[in-house]
């Protein structure tokens, strides 16, 4: 007899629910089996063919009721419709093979492709780097700069002062200098005054 089940579910596709059907129906000696993924309406179907004996096909059953692997998430199992003829198990176990070694094939290019974008986008960020290097050492060399001009120029003011400090002192000597024969000149001045007076009182 032949039957064909549907079994639906939230997540039932890429968590291995077809490897681990096939290895019930090889354990029980069904000799024609079939499974494809179908997806509809957001919804995740894997749907079975099977032909053997009803003794078979009814263990089957029971088996996918109560089992499935960890990570699928089924709503229902239910009979669809009676398919004509079933595939003998052993070309399906090759066609399943041929499947996973595509899915393996794609899987390894499609990181390799995530590869090439790392290292492009790697690229990107050295060449970022690169630059940002770049106007740092713009930014300390105008730094530099200045801290030379300035350094140039406390240098500069520092011989101004010390010009300005010279003249000041010579200024100032001059200064004293003067206050002093002033100071001479006026007790001069004074003492004689004091003889006129002393010679005109006598």
């Amino acid at each position: 007899m032949n039957k064909r089940i549907i079994i639906e579910g939230e997540k039932v596709h890429h968590v291995g629910y077809r490897p681990f059907l096939l290895a019930k129906a090889w354990e029980l000696g069904i000799p024609n089996y079939f499974a494809r993924n179908v997806k509809e309406g957001g919804m995740e179907r894997v749907e079975i063919s099977i032909g053997g004996e009803e003794e078979q096909i009814k263990e089957f059953l029971e088996f996918i009721k109560d089992n499935y692997p960890s990570k699928a998430k089924v709503s229902r199992v239910r009979e669809g419709k009676f398919p004509e003829r079933v595939m003998p198990i052993d070309k399906y176990d090759r066609v399943l093979a041929a499947e996973q070694q595509n899915t393996v094939v794609q899987t390894g290019l499609e990181m390799v492709g995530m590869q090439e974008k790392t290292v492009e986008t790697q690229k990107e960020t050295i060449d970022e780097v690169k630059t940002v290097g770049v106007k740092v050492d713009n930014v300390a060399n105008k730094i530099g700069n200045f801290a030379s001009e300035t350094s140039q120029n406390f240098s500069i003011l520092k011989e101004d002062y010390g010009k300005i400090s010279h003249t000041m002192e010579k200024i100032l000597e001059w200064l004293t200098q003067q206050q002093k024969d002033f100071t001479e000149a006026i007790n001069r001045l004074t003492n004689a005054i004091l003889k006129l007076v002393e010679k005109a009182t006598k």
